[in-house]
């Protein structure tokens, strides 16, 4: 499955060369900017017992995983992706790791240096000896076993991976989940300068005028935030410059470019010739909602908690036989309450597209799965 083609696709590339530095001397009453603060943007923190991870002449291959992260990552947002620091940390215990973007932790969990962690997914027969645990990825049941059984456990349907592997599938897709922190004004820039080279005159149309290259960086971030990717740079750019147009706003351009964008968000749903699966919302909710959110003067984009529990709850039990069946689908509603409800599923259903119905091109079919609204679908 997917979850297995990431593992192998980052324990296949090949490692980075090493760069060896020359060690300066030390002022010992010199306290350095760099001792009070860290300026890469995204970090490994590790305890002492995983330091053979990344030392290359022990043969640690995790800097090798994490070039490969990198290099992947940067190839399916459409941008380069901030270089990882890793570093050890004596007050971590001593197999734990901590991934931290931009100062916040957003992904943790421990490995076994000298053990293989085998996960069941699905194909699994018979057990294993060894300690079981979970995959901090995917949350699969795992367990960590002694490499000497890594030949049996494959053969009895068990993925095996090896701990640097698993650090990096975790790291692989605790970046996608927090992409839009990875993109800041400088990452920009070079987008536009790489433009620049093919367009010049829609770079000149686009920023700094109209558009600074903070708000800019906003509403790029705010797609990367929906999952959707800046590989189409060229594409985004122009959308944008119409969008600035009518709007100097970066959440109201991120909604004006919508719309020409929603053919890259559905051909990661499905194929040219296959019906794209929705759900949508029953009419009458629909405007029950919009009406609540026109009337906020505040524009928080915000649902009564207890409707929106209840909307919740039927949006997760129409979901799961598609998750489980890994049918991917969109949730369409009207434009005017499409932020709310993006902000209502996105803890619980954070891969699944919140579109308005602007974004789906008349000529593309539609099988609609679900329709939440209905009083059965809402009980309370």
């Amino acid at each position: 499955g997917y979850m297995a083609w990431k593992m192998w696709r980052a324990s296949t590339l090949p490692p980075p060369p090493a760069i060896v530095e020359a060690a300066e001397p030390v002022d010992p009453s010199r306290i350095g900017w760099e001792e009070v603060t860290d300026n890469m943007q995204v970090m490994i923190d590790i305890g002492y017992g995983l330091v053979p991870l990344v030392d290359e002449r022990r043969g640690g291959a995790l800097m090798g995983r994490i070039t490969g992260v990198r290099r992947q990552l940067s190839k399916e947002l459409g941008f380069v992706v901030p270089q990882v620091r890793v570093r050890d940390d004596i007050n971590m215990a001593p197999y734990a790791y901590r991934i931290v973007v931009g100062g916040v932790v957003i992904g943790e969990d421990s490995v076994s240096p000298d053990e293989m962690l085998a996960l069941d997914t699905g194909q699994a027969v018979g057990s294993l000896p060894g300690k079981h645990a979970k995959d901090p990825t995917f949350g699969l049941d795992a367990m960590w076993i002694s490499p000497a059984d890594a030949d049996a456990a494959t053969g009895q349907g068990w993925l095996v991976v090896d701990p640097g592997t698993v650090m990096a599938t975790h790291l692989n897709q605790a970046l996608i989940s927090n992409a839009s922190d990875l993109l800041g004004p400088d990452e920009v820039q070079a987008l536009l300068d790489g433009l620049r080279e093919r367009a010049a005159q829609l770079v000149a149309s686009l920023s700094p005028n109209p558009l600074p290259i903070t708000t800019l960086t906003q509403v790029l971030r705010g797609l990367l935030a929906e999952n959707i990717p800046l590989k189409e740079f060229r594409r985004i750019a122009a959308a944008i410059a119409l969008a600035a147009q009518k709007s100097a706003d970066a959440d109201e351009i991120v909604e004006l470019i919508r719309p020409e964008l929603g053919p890259l968000i559905i051909q990661r749903l499905c194929g040219v010739r296959e019906p794209l699966r929705v759900m949508t919302l029953e009419g009458q909710l629909e405007a029950l909602l919009g009406q609540a959110i026109r009337s906020d003067p505040s524009k928080r984009h915000t649902i009564e908690p207890d409707l929106g529990r209840r909307i919740v709850d039927a949006l997760q039990r129409a979901a799961q036989p598609l998750v489980a069946e890994a049918k991917p689908f969109a949730l369409v509603v009207q434009p005017t309450i499409r932020i709310a409800i993006r902000k209502l599923v996105r803890t619980v259903l954070p891969d699944t597209p919140v579109m308005s119905f602007f974004e789906v091109p008349e000529d593309k079919s539609v099988e609609v799965v679900a329709v939440i609204g209905a009083p059965e679908a809402l009980a309370a």
